[in-house]
């Protein structure tokens, strides 16, 4: 599976988790300590990001690491072919 896949799934999950928190990509980024184009990359799926990036966006939204990273690696590889 290319990485890009896997970018944009953990992307799409921190998308969801912060509107389901209802904070806005400014209020998330000053939680996390990012710079709000720095998060806008990593929602978009524009940016990798490291493993402190993710902790620190978990930290923020009050969820553990493995929401972030939750993955139907299965359900992927046959959408996206």
């Amino acid at each position: 599976m290319e990485d890009y896949k896997i970018i944009h799934s953990i992307a799409k999950n921190i998308t969801n988790i912060r509107c389901r928190r209802q904070l806005s990509v400014s209020q998330l980024a000053e939680l996390a300590d990012l710079s709000e184009r720095n998060l806008y990359r990593i929602e978009a799926g524009e940016q990798n990001c490291s493993a402190g990036t993710l902790m620190k966006i978990a930290d923020a939204l009050n969820v553990g690491m493995n929401e972030l990273t939750d993955i139907n690696f299965s359900e992927l590889e046959n959408r996206n072919g």
